[in-house]
C-alpha cells in the first residue's frame, strides 16, 4: 500500500489516476446522453497528461533518462529502455496526436472515438505502469 499512499506525491498520483479512471467510467457509461465530445476530449487529455507528469515524478523516470546519457547517475524505478517507458510514451504521442487532431475535426462521431481510443491509451498505460510497479 505504500507504493501507492507512501508519500504526498504518490497519493496525489494515486488520486489522479482513480480520478481518470472515475471520469471516463461515468463519460462511458452516460455516452447516449452526451452529444458535444470535445469538452469530455480535452478534460480527458489534459487530465490524463498531468496524472502522466505526476507517476513519471513519483517513478523518477526524469532520473532513468538522466541515466541514460550519464552512467553515473542512478536510474529511476524504470530505465529509459524499458517496455514501460517506450510503450508509455508511444501511447502519449498517439494521445496527444488524437487529441490535437480534435480541434481541427469538428464531427461529434470522430471526436466520440478519439474520447474512447484515448480512454483506451490511458487504461493500457495505468495497467502497464502499476503492475510493473506491484510487480518490482
Amino acid at each position: 500500500m505504500s507504493c501507492y499512499f507512501g508519500d504526498a506525491l504518490c497519493t496525489l498520483t494515486t488520486l489522479l489516476l482513480m480520478g481518470v479512471i472515475g471520469f471516463m467510467g461515468v463519460t462511458i457509461a452516460y455516452r447516449r446522453r452526451i452529444s458535444l465530445w470535445g469538452k469530455r476530449v480535452a478534460i480527458l487529455s489534459a487530465w490524463g497528461f498531468t496524472a502522466c507528469v505526476f507517476a513519471a515524478a513519483r517513478d523518477g523516470y526524469h532520473l532513468s533518462v538522466q541515466a541514460s546519457a550519464n552512467p553515473d547517475v542512478p536510474p529511476g524505478l524504470f530505465a529509459a529502455d524499458t517496455a514501460q517507458s517506450i510503450l508509455g510514451s508511444l501511447g502519449g504521442a498517439i494521445a496527444i496526436l488524437c487529441a490535437l487532431l480534435c480541434l481541427f475535426i469538428r464531427n461529434q462521431k470522430f471526436r466520440k472515438a478519439v474520447f474512447f481510443v484515448i480512454s483506451a491509451i490511458i487504461a493500457a498505460k495505468i495497467l502497464l505502469v502499476e503492475i510493473a510497479r506491484t510487480g518490482l
